[in-house]
């Protein structure tokens, strides 16, 4: 028995010789490889063909190449494009010189496991090998790039916006970048690389910069132009309603044009550069084209005949003959002239403005600019529009702003700035002899008040390879109501009258000044002024200041601000006072973030209760119920884990907020009133909370089975509210809020599918339950760009009665032929409530677009 046993083990090792040949083909193969094939021939067998066979999956007909001869080896090499699916099947055929044919295996076929790629692409600096770049010069830039698979997508942004002149070749990325001059003097430029299996890279790579030797003379131009016609049929918005033939004759028809065309030149010659950029768009319905056009142009052409003459103060405030503007549009132009740029400019039109982040930010305005900027002095002087006005809606808004900075580079600035942001009224002295406004007049602006305000700002700081420090502060004064303008001749008598101080001989150094500078044209003396200093409500203040050690990941803040602070020209939160730290690092590969936030709002006047006080000048009135404040002690955590294969990733969240009330400090403050103290602490302000959130969120990578691709993930937030006192009385009822969500896609070949449920629930009482279910379903690499049908349906249940029901649907489709696009959506809407029927909507809408872009 045991002779039989080993002359089958060895007919069985032999059976290779026995077919005369066979091949080397390892049991695990990469998918994202060729794959060379040898064949093996026995001594003496000569052959005259071979081919290699594979059976895709779920097909039964294989596929074959064959194999070539060279120097006496037979070799084949299979695209890694076949190699799809979880194994390789295969089998191979020869045919010998004497015709006869052979197969190996004999019988049935043989496999190999397929294996993917699962490490991200790595990017390789080549050239600029010292990381430096010239600026004003295009250079080109070549990482070499490490994976295993091939490279399906890249983007290159600098400044946000991609590089196009970019191409991935083989194992190598090549970009050009024409660096401009940055006062950090460093360019930084972010890198992502996905290959084919969806393992992605991100680097930001900073490059230091240089000057470069730039051409005497050079010149550019450039274009744009695009038209996009817009039809919409929207139904069932005017009332609520199920009733369909109500729904079907609640009908509304519009059409929209949307329509960019313009294009900058541009000249240097030397020290002197000259650019000029004008463009013509707008977004309007074509039912108002005949009253849009031509008046948004005309009162284009008004504001810069207006505004062209810089120091002409008596054109600018004067709107007599012209037509008020009843559209706005997003035309827009630009004059520019610089010499040695940025040291020395002006500039007409169009622009934005940055002084200070609590003054002037980001600030768009129409008017005239002139900038001296060296490394030592910073000077600007800015005025415009920064509102150009809408007839019967809203006022034509004035700017005038004045910045001067001393520093040294970057180590170290000290830069202060004065606003005015006014609404436009016309000239102080004409308002004030006739009581009128002639530009409210021709605006027709009826109860729409005027506004006026004054922006102080002052900065300092420093930016170092160690740390970025910026101190600042700012002061408002403001107003909403600027109606009724003060003649300052009457306002010197009334001063008199009342006070016994007689301010007219003081009189003549203010004509002195309103005659170099119409300071009352842009802030006007009104009643709105006085009534707002009675109030309290004129003034506000702001300080603070931010300190950030990047090299340690560290940032350090400090702001207060009270309620009465309003900039019109920057965006600041008010009446809060904000102190704390924040970590954020990388850690072998895990992302890990810790803050503390020390939050107070109901902020009182900081002139008054904190810059006062330091020179003896106290408030002393008694605190109220409605100076309580909340505090609040917030800390975050979250930890973000790398991606691990296909497991994907991890976030976890906690925050634990803190917050109490200053009853207690203010209650303390009055010592002869007890009924008081008492309101204080009883008062419906004097809340105290407790607050535990924690959250996961898990996103899996890319799984593949065979030609099906899918993607899982899953997230859950969850609150414990302890409500430590209520009204001012103890409390400890506390409450329970719970959600999660899942979601996932699976793709096969162009078909895909994405799914998602979300459940939001709580253990107070009379608390929403809420499901909401999504699902959206695509079809890929269609003669299509986008063809998509998402639908989605929510319930809220209170307690375990259905409050409501609510279902959508939208179908898209999408094609771009070069310049040309066209796209088409259909949407539908259902709510039903189950307590109210007055609530219940059926609508519709019906979108189709399509324009050409260049």
């Amino acid at each position: 028995m045991k002779k039989l046993y080993i002359i089958a083990i060895l007919f069985i090792l032999s059976a290779g010789s026995l077919f005369g040949f066979d091949v080397t083909v390892p049991n695990e193969v990469p998918s994202y490889k060729d794959l060379a094939v040898s064949l093996n021939l026995e001594a003496g067998l000569k052959i005259d063909e071979a081919r290699f066979y594979l059976l895709p999956e779920r097909k039964d007909v294989p596929q074959f190449a064959k194999f070539a001869e060279e120097k006496g080896k037979w070799t084949v090499v299979i695209p890694f494009e076949y190699l799809k699916g979880d194994e390789l099947i295969y089998y191979v055929q020869i045919r010998t010189d004497k015709g006869e044919v052979r197969r190996f295996p004999e019988l049935g076929t043989k496999k190999a496991r397929l294996v993917t790629d699962t490490v991200a692409p790595a990017l390789v600096l080549s050239s600029p090998e010292a990381k430096t770049l010239l600026t004003g010069q295009e250079q080109m830039v070549i990482f070499g790039i490490k994976d295993e698979s091939e490279i399906s997508s890249f983007s290159i942004l600098y400044k946000n916006k991609p590089l196009t002149k970019s191409a991935v070749i083989q194992d190598t990325l090549t970009f050009f970048i024409t660096p401009s001059k940055e006062k950090s003097g460093e360019a930084t430029v972010e890198i992502n690389v996905t290959d084919s299996f969806g393992n992605a890279t991100k680097e930001v790579i900073t490059f230091a910069l240089e000057k470069g030797a730039e051409p005497f003379f050079s010149a550019e131009a450039d274009y744009v132009g695009s038209l996009e016609a817009e039809y919409s049929l929207v139904m069932g918005e005017s009332a609520n309603t199920l009733d369909l033939p109500t729904f079907l004759a609640d009908m509304q028809h519009d059409v929209t044009l949307d329509y960019e065309l313009g294009g900058s030149v541009g000249v240097k010659a030397g020290p002197l550069r000259i650019k000029l950029s004008g463009f013509l768009a707008d977004d309007l319905s074509v039912f108002d084209i005949p009253a849009a056009f031509p008046n948004s142009h005309i009162a284009d052409f008004q504001n810069i005949m207006n505004l062209w003459h810089p120091w002409n103060f008596a054109n600018e405030f004067d709107y007599a003959g012209e037509v008020p503007r009843k559209f706005y549009n997003e035309n827009q132009f630009l004059a520019r002239v610089s010499l040695f740029d940025p040291i020395l400019s002006y500039s007409f039109g169009d622009q934005k403005l940055s002084y200070q982040k609590e003054t002037i930010k980001d600030f768009e305005f129409r008017g005239t600019a002139v900038s001296v900027n060296t490394p030592f002095l910073d000077l600007t002087v800015a005025k415009g529009l920064s509102d150009l006005g809408l007839y019967q809606s809203a006022w034509p808004q004035n700017f005038f702003g004045l910045q001067v900075g001393i520093g040294f580079f970057d180590y170290w600035w000290l830069q202060t700035n004065v606003n005015f942001i006014s609404s436009l009224q016309g000239r102080y002295d004409d308002i004030a002899a006739s009581g009128v406004s002639a530009i409210g007049t021709l605006y027709d602006l009826g109860a729409v008040k005027p506004e006026e305000s004054l922006v102080f700002g002052l900065n300092t700081g420093s930016k170092n390879k160690f740390f970025n420090l910026s101190l600042g502060m700012g002061l408002t004064l403001y107003t909403d109501d600027a109606t009724g303008i003060l003649d300052i001749d009457t306002l010197a008598s009334d001063i008199n009258s009342a006070f016994g101080f007689d301010i007219s001989p003081y009189l003549g150094y203010v004509d002195t000044v309103n005659g170099i500078f119409p300071v009352f044209d842009y802030f006007p003396l009104t009643t709105g002024l006085t009534a707002a200093a009675v109030s309290r409500d004129l003034w506000g203040i702001t300080y603070g200041g931010n300190l950030e050690i990047p090299l340690l990941g560290i940032e350090g803040w400090f702001h207060k601000t009270d309620g009465a602070y309003k900039s019109l020209g920057a965006a600041v939160d008010t009446d809060v006072l904000d102190w704390g730290a924040a970590w954020e690092k990388s850690i072998k590969d895990y992302d890990i973030f810790l803050s503390y936030n020390w939050l107070k709002d109901n902020i009182p006047d900081i002139l008054f209760n904190d810059i006062l006080p330091l020179f003896g000048m106290d408030s002393s009135a008694d605190p109220s119920e409605y100076d309580i404040s909340n505090i609040s002690h917030i800390v975050d955590l979250s930890v973000g884990t790398p991606t691990m294969g296909n497991f994907g990733n991890l976030l976890f969240t906690y925050t634990f907020d803190w917050t109490d009330t200053n009853a207690n400090a203010l209650a303390a403050k009055i010592t002869d009133d007890a009924v008081a103290a008492a309101a204080i602490m009883g008062s419906t302000y004097n809340d105290g909370t407790m607050t535990n959130t924690a959250g996961l969120k898990w996103k899996s990578g890319r799984l593949k089975f065979g030609k099906f691709i899918a993607t899982l993930g899953a997230a859950t937030e969850d609150s414990y509210i302890l409500k430590r006192k209520v009204d001012g009385a103890v409390s400890g009822a506390s409450e329970w809020d719970f959600s999660y969500a899942l979601d996932g896609s699976l793709q096969y070949d162009r078909y895909k599918v994405n799914a998602g449920f979300e459940h939001e629930w709580s253990t107070k009482a009379g608390s929403d339950s809420i499901n909401k279910y999504d699902l959206k379903f695509s079809l890929l690499k269609s003669f299509f760009d986008t063809l998509s049908l998402a639908v989605s349906f929510d319930q809220t249940y209170v307690a375990s009665s259905l409050e409501d029901i609510s279902l959508g649907g939208v179908f898209s489709v999408g094609k771009r032929f070069g310049i040309l696009s066209a796209n088409a959506s259909a949407e539908v809407g259902y709510f039903n409530s189950m307590v109210d029927n007055t609530q219940d909507t059926l609508t519709a809408s019906v979108t189709v677009t399509g324009g050409i872009s260049f």
